[in-house]
């Protein structure tokens, strides 16, 4: 999959959180949304406009890959949660140690690195409980 036809794909699957998805769609969607992040973070009222309009296609294609790997999409609430929690501990007058906020954070990027290593991974070959392979779909149309 081209990384024109990645984004096409997530935008046409804008909410859509059944099914999978092929690690170049994942990957080519999260190298385009972290760069326009990077573009549109330096104005912070674009930036907040393109973080909202985002927010669902970069879950939705986040869901559909875990899936393709035979996991449960909400797993890639982990380390979003994990990571609200170590930001909720460094907010001031917070009564969490060093030690506890540097394990929240430790957490949570242990939690960003098993997403990663689930998203790298090879899709379940054929169909699982998730529906057909992407790669055999795509290959007879």
């Amino acid at each position: 999959m081209t990384p024109v036809q990645a984004v096409e794909t997530c935008f046409r699957k804008y909410v859509t959180f059944r099914g999978r998805a092929t690690r170049s769609e994942f990957w080519w969607w999260m190298l385009g949304w972290a760069i326009l992040n990077l573009i549109c973070g330096q104005f912070e009222t674009l930036g907040t406009i393109e973080v909202l309009a985002l927010l669902l296609p970069t879950l939705a294609v986040a869901f559909r890959r875990l899936h393709d790997v035979n996991r449960s999409g909400a797993n890639v609430l982990l380390p979003i949660v994990a990571w609200m929690v170590a930001a909720g501990s460094a907010q001031p007058g917070a009564n969490v140690g060093t030690a506890a906020l540097l394990t929240f954070e430790g957490i949570a990027i242990a939690f960003v690195l098993l997403f990663a290593y689930w998203c790298a991974q090879p899709g379940t070959p054929g169909s699982n409980r998730f529906g057909d392979d992407p790669l055999v779909v795509a290959a007879q149309e």
